[in-house]
């Protein structure tokens, strides 16, 4: 191989490892928490600091839940370079007993794709 060609491959490597890291990053330092050993009929939050470890400001679009017992709180706003946030999810365990143990999905503009949290506990009878 020549050494034209050589240069050409090194810049499409450098090229597409510059286009994978560009973009908003999600970082979530703990994707798993408790919300431990509670009551029936109490109202617990759940919180998860995030990062955007990206060049580009982040954009929560939407975050799904598995159980409508759960709601979530978060920034509407984008999330610039550098900058840290907080993504809350309210759970109402008046429904609930016994162990639980839930996803809720994260979708962003993050060029990382879609980030899962998962929350559990024990919901205890009255």
């Amino acid at each position: 191989m020549n050494r034209c060609a050589l240069i050409i491959i090194f810049w499409i490597l450098n090229f597409v490892s510059l286009a994978q890291t560009s973009g908003a990053v999600l970082y979530v330092k703990d994707t798993k928490k408790s919300f431990g050993f509670v009551k029936q009929g109490k109202v617990e939050r759940v919180e998860f600091d995030f990062i955007n470890k990206g060049q580009e400001p982040l954009l929560i679009n939407d975050v799904k839940v598995e159980c409508s017992c759960t709601t979530v709180e978060y920034s509407k706003a984008p999330i610039a370079p550098g900058s840290t946030g907080k993504i809350v999810l309210v759970i109402d365990t008046k429904t609930m007993q016994d162990r639980q143990d839930r996803i809720a999905e994260v979708l962003s503009n993050a060029s990382n794709g879609s980030v899962k949290l998962r929350y559990k506990g024990v919901v205890l009878r009255p």
